[in-house]
Order: structure tokens, then sequence, then C-alpha cells
């Protein structure tokens, strides 16, 4: 039987503390910058991890009423979306730190069939959950492969559809387009809604959407993962139609 607990608040330590000042000085140094937030995602994957490790326990282990199992998956879902998100974050400083040495990321090729399968029906899940609808538009006929790094892709792109899903409202829909141009495999990410929102800088890496409490890698920074991935990103933002992006990734020669 699961019982209620008293609510406990967790300690934050001195190091925590100190780095966090670090942030939110106006003209913070980027190195310890970087440091700090790549402690703070470690701080936060872990406690997200063993969450999840616990849920995938209960849910294995214990016959449960189909609605807890319902709230259970949910809670595994977004703690695995928050979990990569964090992920990124630390991908986008390790890329950050070493701006000046060879990048590190290996591409590959990858199925782009198998890719569109796996990814699509849980992006419009993530979409779903927070009541905007994705839609896709997808050629019947695409290239078999893309030249990038899968699992960096995916966290991208995930991140993008859930900047967009948090900055909309509920029965708001966004549009995945997908097509070729010349060698290049084309993603657009296009608003069905015109919704104006102000972000404020944190620190030379993310921004914050105060009426949502959105926090996203800024534009910059996302540009360069995308650059890492072998591709390009535009951005867009037209008055009467909003933020809209525009991806672009080498395409193989199968």
């Amino acid at each position: 039987m699961l019982q209620h607990l008293p609510p406990h608040k967790p300690a934050v330590s001195p190091t925590i503390k100190h780095q966090n000042n670090l942030l939110t000085r106006s003209n913070p140094d980027p190195s310890q910058e970087l440091k700090l937030l790549q402690v703070l995602t470690h701080e936060i994957r872990t406690p997200l991890t063993s969450i999840r490790t616990l849920i995938r326990s209960l849910i294995k282990r214990y016959p449960l009423p189909a609605k807890v199992m319902q709230r259970l998956h949910s809670i595994d879902q977004e703690c695995t979306e928050q979990i990569e998100r964090m992920e990124l974050i630390f991908k986008a400083t390790e890329l950050e730190s070493n701006k000046t040495q060879t990048p590190g990321t290996q591409l590959t090729p990858i199925s782009l069939q198998i890719m569109f399968e796996t990814n699509i029906p849980r992006w419009q899940q993530q979409a779903q959950r927070r009541n905007i609808n994705l839609d896709v538009l997808m050629p019947q006929h695409l290239p078999q492969v893309v030249i990038t790094e899968p699992a960096l892709l995916d966290r991208m792109l995930t991140g993008l559809i859930e900047k967009f899903t948090r900055n909309l409202t509920t029965g708001d829909r966004i549009q995945l387009h997908i097509s070729t141009a010349g060698n290049q495999l084309k993603l657009q990410l296009l608003p069905q809604a015109n919704h104006h929102h102000r972000f404020e800088a944190l620190g030379q890496l993310l921004t914050f959407q105060p009426t949502t409490g959105n926090v996203s890698l800024n534009l910059d920074v996302t540009k360069n993962l995308c650059q890492a991935l072998g591709g390009k990103l535009i951005v867009k933002n037209k008055p009467t139609q909003g933020e809209s992006f525009t991806i672009f990734l080498p395409l193989g020669n199968r």
C-alpha cells in the first residue's frame, strides 16, 4: 500500500549555492558557468534516474489498477524527457568547452525510416501530454540514410519540440515538415498559432521564459549543436506566423 510521507526539504550543498550565485552575476565567468551547468545537470539527472528506476520496478513487480499504471507510465516518460534534456545541456557545455579543439562528435549513417518510425510517435505523445497536436507531413519516398549522430539529433529535436509545446496554449498545433533539399534532409518545425513570449538570457548558454518557467538552450548554442551534427539550423521569426525552425542534415549515398 502506498503511504503519504511528510514533505521533505532537501538540503542544498554550499558548493551548489556558490555556483548558483556565479550564474546570476551580470558578467559570469564562462568557464565557471560551464562547470556550474555540468554540476547542476548531474545533480538533476541523479534523482530523476532513481525515481525512474523505482517507477519501472513498481510497474514490473506489482499488479496495479490501470489508472495507477497509466500515471506511473506518465511519470516514467516525464523523467526520461527531463533526463535527456539534462544530457543535451551537458553535451552543449562540452561542445562550448571544446570550441578550439577538434570536434569529438562521431557522425554515422543511420536509416531515416527507423529514425522516424521510432521517434515520431514519441514526439507526438510528448506534445499530446500538453494537449498540443503535432502534425507530421512527410513524402512517401525518402532517401535511405542521413549522416548524423543519432542520440544527439534525437535529443536536440526533442528539445525543440518541447520548447514549442511549452510556449503554446491548450489545443494549439505544430507541424513537422520532412522533405529533401538537394543532397540534404530538411526538417521544419512550424507553429500554427502565433504567441509572443519574452525570453530572458540566463547566463551564456540558456534562456528563460518567465511566463512558463521554461529553461532551454539559447539559439546560438542550439546552432552549434546542429553544426556538430554536420547540419545547419535556420531560425525565422515572422510577426504573423511566429518562430519557426529549419534544420538541414547531410544525406548518405545509399
